[in-house]
């Protein structure tokens, strides 16, 4: 165990720089520090007791939301000490001072060249199959090589996003202050050379990638930073990306591989930001969305999110049709008639994701996951000890080949509960204006099995939340999904 310890939370500042497999603090390293246990099993019980979705579902929101605050309120309570020493000196724009500690941090978000090393999950992966990046991971790693070359856009902006990404991770409230000061430099400069990038200005292919990759890093520091995401900060750093993106042009896909892999690591949190504004949004267009030449980039997650950009448009077409129903526009037939056809159309999408899943079940050559009162059903060479609830937590139900399939399956999943969704909704709306029996009770049958549906994939995000919040990489890749399942939470279930 560890020998320093405050208030019973190891401290990672007594081993100095260390990997993670040193003396990392992870989010629920031990459960106690949360004060949540209450709630996670009383949660855990209005799953396994519940009898209607209309019975549990306000019992069942206000329990998820409760645990997801405090969540989020330990992400605090974990910076409890200091690795720097009590030096103002340490706060300063001056990139003299800086220059060590970024150096030190660009050398410790380097792969591991020991095996199964990194800081990463994937980068512990037993097998290649299970090497599945998240994209926080993607967009540190890819940003790395720019820091080496010392860009001045782009240093301040990296040098904050990997500051409190290892203050989170090793609890320490030092590097996350250090992070925010540094974010505030980072942002004024990023704004004071934004006007020669909007204006059209002609700059090289190399300072057009830098502004993005500024852009990407700030927005990534606002995703985890803030911790509720689409914040009106996270929104706007957002937006300001894909307009950066917009003005430099597909063409900039063509750029190194590096570069096509930093603006892959925003299609997750653009996507969903379209799903949440329900309007696609540049990346969906065709332009943006051809596949790269490179093999390597062909991977499970960007294919997933290829699929996932084409949810928004389906969303907003219903939401429109329904609308002009609503509002006396559109004949009730035909609203019935473009309703059956919209949902044959989430159909196929559906489809998609379910060949997805396939494709990468056929990969791993082994199941992905299962319950956890079967016995332990993969052989793996080695598990990711750092990342996975502890044998004393009792409140998970799945568990997982290897946690970058936990992270992958819980966009998937909230993929489908978003579609599943909208689904109802048209269903619902299908049976309140059709007049043929037949169309209706067809209707009412598939209702009643995508409730059904809708219900057990909630709880699939709900346990992967439970397996995935125990370490910091994870609970990440829970933030986006975490707003699909709590606001199907929130949704009137009847």
């Amino acid at each position: 165990m560890y020998q320093d310890q405050v208030d019973g939370v190891p401290n990672a500042s007594e081993n100095g720089r260390g990997g993670p497999n040193r003396s990392a603090l992870f989010i629920n390293y031990q459960q106690d520090s949360f004060a949540l246990e209450s709630s996670s099993a009383a949660l855990q019980r209005a799953y396994n007791t519940r009898s209607t979705l209309s019975g549990r579902s306000e019992r069942l929101y206000r329990l998820s939301s409760t645990r997801i605050r405090g969540i989020q309120r330990g992400l605090a309570r974990y910076e409890l000490r200091s690795s720097l020493p009590n030096d103002d000196a340490l706060l300063s724009p001056r990139w003299t001072v800086l220059e060590p500690l970024y150096s030190s941090l660009l050398d410790e978000f380097q792969p591991d060249k020991q095996p199964y090393g990194g800081i990463f999950s994937a980068d512990r992966a037993p097998t290649a199959e299970a090497r599945h990046y998240s994209s926080i991971a993607i967009c540190i790693r890819e940003l790395l090589p720019w820091g080496a070359q010392r860009t001045p856009i782009l240093d301040a902006s990296i040098f904050s996003l990997l500051t409190l990404y290892y203050g989170r991770l090793h609890g320490d409230a030092g590097l996350v202050g250090m992070s925010r000061s540094s974010y505030a430099t980072a942002l004024s400069q990023y704004h004071g050379h934004l006007d020669r990038f909007s204006s059209g200005e002609a700059l090289g292919e190399q300072a057009r990638q830098r502004y993005i990759g500024a852009s990407i890093a700030l927005q990534y520091f606002e995703h985890l930073d803030k911790v509720e995401v689409f914040d009106a900060g996270h929104q706007a750093h957002v937006d300001g990306a894909l307009k950066l993106l917009q003005l430099g042009g597909p063409e900039l896909l063509q750029g190194s591989r590096a570069f096509r892999l930093t603006i892959s690591s925003l299609k997750p949190v653009a996507t969903y930001l379209a799903i949440h504004r329900r309007r696609p949004n540049l990346l969906s267009q065709t332009p943006w969305r051809e596949e790269s030449p490179d093999v390597e980039e062909r991977t499970a997650r960007n294919h997933l999110f290829q699929i996932g950009l084409d949810i928004p448009a389906l969303l907003n077409t219903a939401d429109n049709n329904i609308s002009a129903r609503t509002e006396g526009v559109m004949e009730q037939d035909r609203f019935v008639d473009l309703s059956l056809h919209l949902l044959l159309e989430f159909g196929h999408l559906w489809s998609r994701l379910e060949d997805w899943l396939h494709e990468l079940t056929s990969n791993a050559r082994s199941p992905l996951y299962w319950p956890r009162s079967q016995p332990h059903v993969v052989s793996t060479p080695r598990i990711d000890e750092e990342c996975g609830p502890k044998d004393r937590d009792s409140n998970h139900q799945l568990s997982f080949a290897y946690g970058t399939y936990a992270g992958l399956l819980v966009q998937y999943w909230a993929f489908q509960l978003e579609l599943l969704m909208t689904m109802i909704d048209l269903r619902q709306a299908v049976l309140a204006h059709s007049g043929s029996s037949y169309v209706r009770k067809m209707t009412f049958d598939t209702l009643a099995e995508n409730k059904n549906m809708a219900d057990g994939i909630s709880q699939l995000i709900f346990e992967a939340q439970i397996y995935l919040e125990s370490c910091l990489e994870g609970f990440i890749c829970m933030q986006l999904p975490l707003k699909t399942v709590t606001k199907y939470f929130d949704r009137p279930h009847v």
